[in-house]
């Protein structure tokens, strides 16, 4: 549905008659709400913690530039951060900064200085300031971002000061007593100021600045406009009520809530409407159709709330606690996340979904809004491995302590259990038969699990079997018994050959293009060097290559034909050519514990002890190396994200870039394997101190709700310096579409933007 039309001449950035303009960024804006993000999923951490002014007071974000500007009551200052980069800027205020609003069409910050009377317009360009004089003890400012008017509700001069946006002329609106909140309906060009002290609610006509007075509940506290419906809502701390004013007639209807209600937001896609109730340590979701409500617990002392619409995802700063609960605004099922001493304000960038919370000790936590979900599934004792059959998505764990198997359906996270040998250690699965592989470690044996019943078969294998693979293409199963053999099962009669390798076999990993088998021998000592045995599996013949000291682990990349061996005491990764066995070697510094392969993107993770090291399969050069300690890897090559175990942790590896992208704080503080279904997106986190199953869900790419056109500029390029063009914007949010009611822009030259 076509929601507006703008029309717009625009200016370049330059006077250059050769200049190259593209525009970037397109935002659709409905009064205060911006949003051009993909739909991610639940955050659950914070991975910066910044440092700030004392007593941060108020919080604001300019979702157009990216800036977050942060007013700290006891130092007089603005910390300005680059959203991009987190480096901050100091800029002067008056004195004691109570509030601040950003008006993202004139790139202009207005912040009331409750102690100096008056009001520091920052330019958003420029950081240059300009003071205003306001009323008494100016308390809460908001601006109409389409009549570029400004309103400062001064609590004890009982006024409203109108600043003009354009030459920062004033005007003073006598209000009812204690304003102590303000917010603007751009749509219908009303303003809403919550007089706390008089229980009333004035409204200000900003074409004519002539008042209406509304009553409303005891001691206002917060004010919010939905200008998709015209619904103004007015928590009530006192009463433990919502005041709803209905915009049109200015008839009023009382919701009730939990106790002494403080912050209030609004999902506008939704028309869910938030109280954070600090007495309470609830949050009160209202319908905004049917005024109904439902009670979400949340921590102690919840006082502010922010909204991300295009995530609909609500986060809630929780005082008392310490935390910032996230609500799910579907199901409104919650997670916690933990920030530094008494969390006081919180905001959310819906365009790059980062959220951040300002906290009593003048610093302030950033959160990435596109942090995996996190489930946990209970196993039984010492989860020791996974493995997954990505075509019935089910998932096999070996509980080693525990002696059996414990299957989650990926669908439901529901789980089911299977007896096994003593103290299965390795399972593997081949997804073509539908059979599991369990290698049983001091029983000598291997369980094999039929998966469309769970009926199981016993087969004999060598001593101590420690690792297990499968080749699905021979229908092949290969155990390394820590006895110095591999044992080769038949899968179609369960049938079994020995096959005599090196010392100590602790990694196989099959090759299903060229039917090669490749035996890790980690070898009795570290003095000399180990070997990897190739088996054939046409033939079961052998072949010996020399590695580098107590070869641990082996990995295949079948694209290549390429086959990667971590040398622990060595310090080494061996690469072997697959096609001629001949080698290479690539130091990768101290003690190299687990490699896994990409064989879309042809790079090779290396992780160690406190570094991961990043190979380029075509060149055998590390192009990366990061700082981070590592049990376990796993891939997932649809993605290209390497997820890292480290203690309790998850750390996300953006393999395009190389960089860890966030860290995942999980339950467990023992996580020593992992595995990824590409099919679903889903990893898997063996947790063998806890006795669970962590599971990741990444966040998933959705259709962006706002789209965006240029015409009539063929790939949104032009060489004339003074364009002119139009912009179509496109609401496609349900079960609302908010109206556009204006469209940025961002010009881009070949000088830089």
């Amino acid at each position: 549905m076509r929601q507006s039309l703008l029309h717009r001449n625009i200016s370049p950035f330059t006077t250059r008659k050769d200049a190259f303009i593209t525009a970037l960024y397109l935002v659709a804006v409905w009064g205060m709400l911006l949003g051009l993000a993909p739909v991610t999923t639940l955050a659950q951490s914070f991975t910066t913690k910044l440092t700030v002014g004392a007593a941060p007071r108020a919080l604001a974000v300019n979702p157009v530039t990216n800036k977050i500007y942060v007013a700290s009551e006891t130092s007089n200052t603005v910390s300005v951060i680059d959203g991009a980069s987190n480096a901050i800027t100091t800029v002067a205020a008056g004195t004691t900064p109570f509030a601040v609003a950003v008006n993202p069409v004139t790139n202009q910050i207005y912040v009331a200085n409750n102690g100096s009377n008056s009001v520091t317009v920052i330019d958003g360009a420029s950081n240059a300031t300009t003071p205003v004089a306001a009323g008494g003890n100016p308390y809460a400012v908001a601006v109409n971002p389409v009549t570029n008017q400004i309103y400062v509700a001064n609590e004890t001069g009982n006024s409203v000061t109108v600043i003009d946006g354009a030459s920062n002329a004033t005007t003073t609106v006598p209000v009812g007593l204690g304003p102590r909140a303000v917010a603007v309906n751009p749509v219908t060009n009303q303003i809403y100021v919550a007089n706390h002290d008089s229980g009333t609610v004035t409204v200000i006509n900003g074409a004519t600045n002539a008042t209406t007075t509304v009553a409303a509940g005891k001691s206002l506290y917060a004010v919010a406009v939905n200008p998709v419906t015209n619904k103004i809502y007015v928590s009530n701390r006192a009463s433990g009520t919502v005041t709803v004013i209905d915009g049109a007639t200015n008839l009023t209807t009382t919701v009730t809530v939990g106790t002494n209600p403080s912050g209030v937001a609004i999902n506008l896609v939704t028309n869910k409407i938030y109280v954070a109730n600090h007495g309470s340590g609830t949050v009160s979701v209202i319908d905004g159709v049917t005024n109904l409500t439902t009670s979400v617990p949340v921590d102690t002392n919840p006082r502010t709330v922010a909204v991300n619409p295009v995530t609909n995802q609500i986060y809630i700063a929780n005082h008392g606690s310490n935390t910032v609960t996230i609500i799910d605004g579907a199901s409104n099922n919650t997670t916690t996340a933990t920030t530094d001493s008494n969390p006081y304000l919180v905001a959310a960038n819906p365009v790059t979904n980062k959220i951040y919370v300002a906290d009593s000790g003048g610093h302030v936590s950033v959160m990435d809004g596109a942090t995996n979900v996190i489930a946990s599934v209970a196993t039984g004792t010492d989860p020791y491995a996974v493995a997954i059959n990505p075509a019935t998505n089910m998932i096999y764990v070996a509980n080693q302590k525990s002696g059996n198997i414990t299957v989650i359906d990926g669908a439901t996270n529901t789980t089911s259990t299977v007896t096994t040998g003593s103290e299965p250690t390795a399972v593997a699965v081949n997804p073509v038969t539908n059979q599991i592989y369990v290698a049983n470690y001091t029983g000598s044996d291997v369980t094999v699990i039929d998966g469309a019943t769970n009926t199981t078969t016993t087969v004999a294998a060598g001593a101590l079997p420690y690792a297990v693979a499968v080749n699905p293409a021979t229908n092949k199963i290969y155990v390394a018994n820590a006895g110095g053999t591999v044992t080769v099962i038949d899968g179609a009669t369960n049938a079994t050959t020995t096959i005599a390798v090196g010392s100590v076999p602790s990694a196989v990993a099959v090759s299903p293009v060229t039917n090669q088998v490749y035996v890790a021998n980690k070898g009795s000592n570290t003095e000399s060097p180990g070997y990897v045995t190739v088996i054939d599996g046409f033939t079961n013949a052998t072949t010996t290559i020399m590695a580098g000291y107590e070869p641990i682990a082996v990995a295949v990349n079948p694209v290549t034909n390429q086959i990667y061996v971590a040398n622990f005491a060595g310090g080494t990764v061996t690469v072997i050519d697959g096609a001629t066995n001949a080698t290479s070697t690539v130091s990768v510094a101290t003690d190299p514990s687990a490699v896994a392969v990409n064989p879309v993107t042809n790079q090779i993770f290396v992780a160690g002890l406190i570094y991961i090291k990043v190979i380029d399969g075509a060149t055998n050069a590390i192009i990366h190396t990061l700082e981070s300690t590592s049990e376990a890897l796993a891939v997932n090559p649809v993605t290209n994200k390497i997820y890292v175990m480290i203690g309790d942790q998850v750390r996300v590896i953006d393999g395009a870039s190389d960089d860890i992208t966030r860290v995942v704080v999980v339950a467990g503080a023992a996580n020593r394997a992992a595995a990824v279904n590409p099919a679903t997106n889903q990893i898997y986190v063996a947790d063998n101190e806890g006795n669970n199953v962590i599971v990741l869900t990444e966040e998933q790419a959705q259709p962006i709700p706002l789209v965006t056109t240029i015409t009539p500029l063929p790939g949104n390029a032009t060489l004339d310096p003074a364009p002119t063009f139009d912009f179509t914007a496109n609401s496609l949010y349900v079960p609302f579409a908010p109206p556009v009611q204006n469209v940025y822009y961002q010009l881009d030259t070949w000088q830089g933007a």
